[in-house]
C-alpha cells in the first residue's frame, strides 16, 4: 500500500527565458498533503535548456540555446528542456518503494509511466530517482507561457518501511 507523502512546489517562470535551474531553485521542501502542514523531506529537481532538436543525451554547443530577453520573444518558437528528478532526501518516513508524478503542459502525467517504481529492501529516507525526460513544445503559445508562470507540482508517493515486520504486510488480514 502506497500513499502520497507530499508535494514539492517549484516556480518555473525562469524557463521562459531559457535559463537553467539555479542552485537555490533545485532543492525544494516536500510538504505533506494533509493538515496540519508539515515538511516531510526535500526533492531535488533541475531543468536544463536545450537547443531545438536536442534529445538531452548528446553534447551541444550552449550558444545554440537562444537567449530570451522578453517573454514575448518566445512566442512561436521551439522550447526544449530536460527535467531531471535526482532524488528525495530526509524523508520523514523510511520507505521500501517510492515514485514521483508530475503533470506537464500537455496534460499528461509523467514518471508514472516513464520510470519503474523504485524498491528498497531495507528501507530508505533518501530514494534516488535519477529520472530525466526532455519536454519539447514545437510552437510556444501564450497558453504555454501562462503555464510556466504557475507553480509546478511534483507529487511524491511512498510505501512505508515497517521495521521489525519480518515481511508482514499491513492490511486488514494482518491481525497485528
Amino acid at each position: 500500500h502506497e500513499f502520497q507523502l507530499g508535494t514539492a512546489i517549484f516556480f518555473i517562470e525562469f524557463l521562459a527565458y531559457n535559463f537553467d535551474s539555479e542552485e537555490d531553485d533545485k532543492d525544494q521542501v516536500i510538504s505533506n498533503v494533509v493538515s496540519p502542514h508539515q515538511d516531510v523531506g526535500n526533492l531535488e529537481v533541475t531543468w536544463s535548456a536545450l537547443p531545438p532538436g536536442n534529445d538531452g543525451d548528446t553534447d551541444f554547443d550552449a550558444s545554440l540555446v537562444e537567449e530570451i530577453t522578453e517573454v514575448e520573444d518566445l512566442l512561436g518558437k521551439t522550447w526544449n528542456y530536460k527535467i531531471e528528478i535526482k532524488g528525495a532526501h530526509n524523508l520523514a518516513e523510511s520507505c521500501v518503494r517510492a515514485r514521483c508524478v508530475y503533470q506537464f503542459f500537455d496534460g499528461e502525467s509523467y514518471t508514472d509511466y516513464n520510470t519503474e517504481t523504485l524498491e528498497f529492501d531495507d528501507g530508505t529516507e533518501h530514494p534516488d530517482f535519477n529520472y530525466s525526460f526532455v519536454h519539447t513544445v514545437e510552437k510556444v503559445t501564450q497558453e504555454f507561457i501562462d503555464f510556466l508562470k504557475e507553480p509546478f507540482h511534483v507529487n511524491v508517493f511512498i510505501k512505508p518501511h515497517i521495521s521489525g515486520g519480518n515481511g508482514a504486510v499491513i492490511d486488514t488480514k494482518n491481525t497485528a
